[in-house]
């Protein structure tokens, strides 16, 4: 973890691979506090170009175009409430 304007930043999980792509990283994180990301790498001397959400919880975003929406199934509400504690 990185310490930036006074508080603890920690991903759970980092994951880089050079020999593939030395400028990709895969973060997971359980909790993110504002702009998490970008402020971790930025305390490295490094930025961020793109950054991507492929998951929220259980559930995979998957291909939804930028700025596109689609309804949640029944399941994904359940799995979602579950995952936090409403029910």
């Amino acid at each position: 973890g990185v310490e930036n304007e006074g508080e603890l930043l920690e991903a759970d999980r980092i994951d880089w691979n050079p020999s593939i792509d030395p400028h990709l990283l895969t973060m997971t994180l359980s909790q993110g506090k504002n702009r998490q990301i970008r402020r971790m790498v930025r305390s490295t001397g490094h930025r961020v170009k793109r950054l991507q959400r492929v998951k929220v919880g259980g559930l995979l975003l998957g291909s939804l175009p930028l700025g596109e929406y689609r309804d949640l199934t029944d399941v994904e509400i359940t799995q979602l409430k579950t995952e936090s504690g409403l029910i």
